[in-house]
């Protein structure tokens, strides 16, 4: 009875129908507003810029040193160099792509190609400064039969833009006796500044509505006694601590700082918040259910928290495991440490299937047992349908994102509508589970009805029962009697609720 009660202190279960309705149009009207922004108003998320080796006008299969302006790379001793002017820290980081010439395209091949680079950097009007040289990079270039180029790898990456003007010098070993490849295409691609500007914008903004959103829950929760807060309203208050870490406040440091401890801070703000996510659910579906059996907390809780903290370190350490050797070799590959780092996916991908296991079962048990217990059916329909709605979305849109035609991917709708989304849902979980003005009021009193407190009828002397404690329609009658010997005051109060 006493978890019935607390069910009955959130707004979600007294919600009018318009306003439950106008909610939800909200957050669909936001979500596509969102998208709109993002993929028509935004900037363009890359500046790419591509050239060949050979510097030929048109395709052509043999390197014509009179009618071709660049360099034959299947030539010992030359090198490519290209050079990048007007950089800065806003546009973050710059990625050297290199893609080879298949001059046998009737069959497929896969090489192992060793390359050369050197990067030099320059201010402006300062020398230029070395940043590597002659680093060797072995890259596996993989051609499918009947493609004329093959497919593009990533030569080399720059993860922080500290100088104005970058200058690259690219060899490789191209010679052999069956002439594989001619030429090379070379894609160089940096983030746009504007979009840099663009995503710090709305970090800050989703940064100041989370902000607002604690202080009006913790606003509305003060006066509800910590005992009353439902599992909902006690991991929504935790959840919305995490989101502060997903809208990032310290990106604006992964940008302007240098070094490795910026980066991971980056990916460990966003993955706790998503590892926050995951125990939200898990423990959701558990604890409504388990609210009326009093699980101790180290049973409810211990499980799921070496899991979703064993998930976590597998996810941080796949996510930095890339940047941070970066940091330190711009043409670090993970495939150089393949066993590794296939390890580490595979056992990030067990967990997750573990995961998807066991929050199915927990919903399943949650939606056979919300049968037998009064208000229960309607919290887990609505969070369960609710979030089930939201993870497919926010799959949807990744899924999208990464199928669609570059020039559709290369846009802000990407960034903008993966941190709307998980903003609005937070956001409506807030708004449902506000404590209605009643279960603040009378939340001592429902305590004790709950608890069945049947004693019998105390007499005390007139005016000093807490009438004030009682809603209007519940006060006890004041009745006299009288006796032989003497006249007492006895309090009589109806069994059964007056409308």
């Amino acid at each position: 009875m006493e978890v019935e009660m607390r069910g009955t202190s959130m707004w979600l279960l007294s919600m009018p129908i318009k306003a439950f309705v106008a909610l939800f149009v909200a957050f669909g009207a936001l979500l596509i507003g969102s998208i709109f922004i993002g993929g028509v108003l935004g900037p363009s998320v890359w500046v790419r810029e591509t050239a060949t080796a050979w510097g030929c006008p048109d395709e052509v299969m043999e390197y014509d040193p009179t009618n071709c302006t660049g360099v034959d790379l299947t030539v010992n001793g030359t090198a490519f160099v290209h050079s990048i002017d007007d950089v800065g820290k806003l546009n973050q980081n710059i990625d050297l792509y290199v893609s080879l010439n298949n001059n046998h395209p009737d069959t497929g091949l896969e090489k192992v190609v060793r390359f050369y680079v050197t990067i030099e950097g320059a201010s402006d009007g300062q020398p230029f400064q070395t940043l590597i040289t002659m680093q060797k990079a072995d890259r596996t270039v993989s051609c499918n039969r009947g493609d004329y180029w093959c497919k593009s790898v990533v030569l080399a990456t720059v993860s922080f833009v500290e100088f104005a003007t970058y200058r690259f010098s690219i060899s490789a070993d191209l010679y052999s006796e069956w002439n594989y490849f001619g030429d090379a295409k070379f894609k160089f691609e940096w983030v746009n500044a504007s979009n840099t500007e663009f995503e710090l914008w709305w970090r800050f903004v989703f940064l100041i509505l989370t902000f607002v959103a604690i202080c009006v829950f913790a606003f509305f929760l003060r006066r509800l006694k910590f005992a009353n807060w439902t599992v909902e309203q006690r991991w929504t208050a935790i959840l919305l601590f995490a989101l502060l870490g997903y809208n990032n406040p310290a990106f604006p440091l992964y940008i302007l700082v240098d070094g490795w401890f910026p980066v991971f801070i980056n990916q460990v703000l966003t993955t706790i918040f998503f590892a926050v996510l995951l125990l939200y659910w898990l423990v959701t579906f558990d604890g409504i259910r388990k609210e009326s059996q009093n699980a101790s907390v180290c049973r409810l809780y211990l499980p799921k928290l070496l899991f979703i903290g064993t998930c976590w370190g597998l996810v941080v350490t796949l996510l930095t495991w890339n940047q941070l050797h970066t940091v330190a070799d711009p043409t670090y590959s993970y495939a150089d440490q393949m066993g590794g780092y296939i390890f580490l996916a595979i056992a990030a991908c067990g967990v997750i299937v573990l995961y998807l296991l066991w929050i199915g079962y927990l919903v399943w048990r949650a939606f056979v047992e919300s049968k037998d217990v009064a208000f229960l059916g309607p919290r887990i329909r609505f969070f369960g349908g609710f979030t089930l709605f939201v993870m497919v979305l926010f799959i949807a849109l990744i899924v999208i994102s990464f199928l669609s035609h570059p020039a559709v991917e290369n846009n802000a709708a990407k960034f903008l509508t993966t941190i709307t989304l998980p903003n609005l849902y937070i956001y409506v979980l807030v708004i449902v589970f506000l404590p209605v003005k009643d279960a603040i009021k009378y939340q001592d009193v429902k305590k004790v009805q709950a608890q069945g407190l049947t004693t019998e009828p105390t007499a005390v002397a007139d005016g000093d029962f807490p009438l004030e404690e009682f809603p209007a329609n519940e006060q006890p009658v004041m009745t006299s009697t009288l006796t032989a010997d003497s006249k007492t005051s006895t309090l009589e109060a109806d069994a059964s609720d007056k409308p």
